[in-house]
């Protein structure tokens, strides 16, 4: 929040009209007396004619709105001694000063008036940016049309020297959904080359490279992401992706230290487990796997897909034996628990079958049909599934 009422000053401070109405706004802002500002500025300029006025009023709007409606509408607030602009966003009932500024339709309508004025362009890229990450094909234009504006605006505000960090971010990202990779480097180096301190750049680049093939690339990236975020779910996950890396360019120590890195945030994570469980394997510390092997398979003992993920998992490794018997300790711990034995004996079946012991294989899919048939109706789908794979 500090950096984004960082931001308004400097905007402010920047404008050229009325210098005598800067020191009441700015002060208004200071002291988060958000809807007083808001009202000023709508006093200046109601017809929203002035581009100044405009983009001031975007980026009080983006920033400091408690309620909004489509980022069509946005609700503000004076804020009282104690109140947290974000807490009040989660929903905490108030009364607040609503107001409609369809943001999108008033910089099209500068435009036409202004066409040399980039500015327009960066702050409507930056805007239709936010909708489509915020709302996606639940907005009121459809989402495709969102990002070809998003785009295609960014573009001209990077043609025109009025690019900011997200005008260069917006176009990578644009590429990115696209799995045009390589076009999107070029774009997330500019954002950080004009904001370095601006992680999902970083990010973003660091994906680029995994998906390009370039682990090396992709660590430096990864780790600085991992470094600069203080989200702690975005933190995990950057910490992660550099896991990932490590472990693609052939460096398992490293790997091995983000990944817990990346665990020790957020523990009960499905995507942390499993990727340090994977990494454990590949470094073989079968000790410490097998206690993530538990915390994996404990977040959900009747889910298939972590059964399906451990089989993977254990083969990748060429431990399929270790996790048989880890399966047959499952088994005397949910003795009692007659889904999660029939999800245990269906996967071990499918181990034993990928590791040719056909035997043990047959038996394992009789006993989870066995099991099954305790908790599920005998139309349920899982017999098919299990009927074919004791007859093959």
């Amino acid at each position: 929040m500090k950096n984004t009422l960082f931001i308004v000053l400097i905007i402010l401070s920047s404008l050229s009209f009325g210098q005598e109405l800067y020191p009441e706004v700015e002060t208004l802002i200071a002291d988060q007396k958000y809807s007083t500002a808001f009202n000023k500025l709508d006093s200046i300029d109601p017809e929203n004619k002035d581009p100044n006025v405009v983009l001031l009023k975007t980026d009080l709007a983006l920033n400091f709105f408690v309620q909004s409606l489509m980022h069509q509408v946005f609700a503000f607030k004076d804020l009282e001694e104690g109140e947290d602009l974000y807490e009040l966003r989660s929903g905490l009932e108030g009364t607040y000063d609503a107001r409609s500024f369809p943001i999108n339709e008033i910089l099209d309508s500068l435009l036409l008036v202004y066409p040399k004025d980039y500015r327009l362009n960066r702050v409507l890229s930056d805007y239709y940016y936010r909708v489509q990450t915020i709302y996606g094909s639940n907005w009121v234009m459809p989402e495709e049309e969102v990002l070809s504006a998003m785009v295609e605006n960014a573009i001209v505000a990077i043609d025109n020297g009025e690019a900011d960090y997200m005008s260069f971010y917006s176009v990578g990202y644009y590429n990115t959904l696209y799995g045009e990779y390589g076009k999107a480097i070029p774009f997330f180096k500019n954002s950080i080359i004009a904001n370095p301190d601006y992680p999902t750049s970083h990010y973003n680049l660091s994906i680029c490279f995994i998906y390009l093939e370039m682990p090396d690339s992709a660590i430096i990236s990864a780790v600085r992401a991992s470094e600069l975020y203080d989200d702690q779910i975005q933190k995990s996950d950057a910490a992660r992706v550099a896991s990932i890396a490590f472990l693609e360019s052939g460096n398992i120590k490293d790997a091995l230290k983000y990944a817990k890195l990346s665990y020790s945030i957020i523990p009960d994570d499905y995507y942390n487990l499993k990727h340090l469980l994977t990494v454990e394997l590949q470094d073989g510390k079968e000790t410490s796997s097998e206690k993530t092997a538990i915390e994996f398979f404990s977040l959900d003992p009747t889910n298939p897909q972590i059964c399906t993920d451990l089989v993977d998992i254990f083969l990748g490794a060429d431990k399929g034996s270790v996790l048989l018997e880890f399966f047959d300790k499952r088994v005397t711990e949910y003795n009692e628990n007659y889904e999660v034995l029939g999800n245990i004996y269906f996967h071990k079946g499918q181990l034993a079958r990928a590791m040719e012991e056909n035997r043990l294989a047959k038996n394992s899919f009789l006993k989870a049909k066995e099991n099954f048939e305790k908790v599920f109706p005998s139309d349920h789908y899982v017999f098919e599934v299990l009927n074919e794979a004791i007859n093959e």
